[in-house]
């Protein structure tokens, strides 16, 4: 059955692009294998399937803009993205909260809500920059609206840093679309080694766009939880990345994660099961972490740093102190006095660890099972928690 017709999809996303799409055969041939995996798997209902057509409408104009940009703008290339604060751990070990505390250095700028859906708009005049805000409001109330039970686990404000899935996704190679489908077959695909080069060529072009058209500071604050298995190739993207892996207790981890999986695909698919969503989860993080441990014995020390959740928990300043040393950054009394200001203002139930609907008990494990399942996945004396 053709839920999603690439066809169809190219010709709703020219009607939205403000000029004629630049695509591709090889674009063209990722949005045919986008929407086959998702007529053969997703079983998307009405309301999953208008928000698919249109995010993936959107990301073809993204990806349109950019190489537009490009094209008319060639001195784009020579933006350098020069020593980004890149946060890699796995979802759902405290990245998000970091990146708050991190985007508060106004010497730091950061990827929020508006320029993660629109990376290419001009906001030079008030038109653009209205016109990004009001698509930006609207996505974030039809998100809210539709996925009701992900607002407590997700902060979806204009204004707010973002995840750079946002932009990785305008590459129809990015694994962030399995949150919300059931895709597992094309995660082979989407990590093969040239699919990564291509995902993070254009990654690097929106933000090289995004440092061309603003003047804010330029040294950047990067999330997202697929840099982690390819942590030791994003020095071939980014001149001197400062890599930043959070770190939980797997049996906290296994459990959000499986809970916020589950509660993106229920907005998209009346065909749900909590069981197969437990086993994929439990699947992509023992990957992640495989890829990852590999990974970090092909790169220097010096670029990198662990975060521990509980750590960041108790004492958040104290982190980013050591974060700052680490990487031989400037803590400047400002950045300090924001850092305090900010945290004042925040409930502590915001950021600290929550329950949900679906305990480690409740989906069929304890503490011993997951220690055990993981623990192939790491070097002899390595305790599973410590990641």
């Amino acid at each position: 059955m053709t839920i999603i017709s690439s066809k169809v999809l190219l010709a709703y996303a020219a009607q939205c692009s403000p000029s004629e799409l630049l695509i591709d055969q090889d674009y063209l041939h990722r949005i045919n294998i986008l929407c086959s995996a998702i007529n053969a798997s997703a079983r998307l209902n009405i309301k999953g399937r208008k928000l698919i057509f249109r995010q993936l409408a959107d990301a073809i104009v993204n990806y349109s803009d950019t190489k537009r940009i490009v094209r008319d703008n060639p001195e784009v290339l020579a933006e350098k993205i020069k020593r980004p604060i890149l946060l890699a751990g796995l979802p759902r070990t405290g990245s998000t909260f970091l990146q708050r505390l991190l985007s508060l250095d106004p010497d730091n700028r950061y990827l929020n809500f508006e320029e993660g859906l629109k990376p290419c708009v001009e906001i030079t005049d008030g038109d653009g920059a209205q016109q990004r805000s009001d698509f930006s409001h609207r996505w974030a109330n039809v998100m809210h609206g539709h996925l009701p039970a992900v607002q407590s686990m997700i902060t979806l404000q204009p204004d707010f840093p973002v995840e750079c899935n946002f932009l990785k996704r305008n590459s129809l190679l990015c694994d962030s679309w399995c949150f919300q489908l059931d895709l597992q077959e094309l995660r082979e695909y989407w990590y093969h080694p040239d699919s990564q080069t291509t995902k993070y060529q254009l990654y690097l072009r929106q933000l090289q766009i995004l440092q061309y058209r603003s003047a804010a500071a330029e040294r950047w604050v990067l999330k997202s939880p697929t840099h982690h298995p390819v942590i030791d190739s994003l020095d071939t993207v980014f001149e001197q990345p400062l890599i930043i892996n959070t770190r939980r207790n797997l049996d906290e981890v296994v459990p959000s994660l499986i809970n916020l999986v589950y509660a993106l695909r229920k907005g998209f698919s009346d065909h749900i099961e909590l069981s197969s969503v437990r086993d994929e989860v439990l699947e992509f993080l023992k990957n992640q972490i495989a890829c990852n441990q590999t990974a970090r014995k092909k790169m220097p020390d010096s670029h990198l740093i662990d975060i521990d959740y509980p750590d960041l928990i108790q004492d958040p300043q104290a982190v980013i102190e050591h974060i700052y040393a680490r990487f031989n950054l400037d803590f400047t009394n400002e950045y300090q006095g924001n850092i305090e200001s900010w945290l004042q203002l925040q409930p502590q139930s915001s950021y600290k660890p929550k329950s949900y609907r679906y305990n480690l008990r409740s989906l069929g494990f304890s503490v011993v099972d997951i220690h055990q399942y993981f623990d192939s996945c790491f070097d002899s004396g390595q305790l599973v928690a410590d990641c």
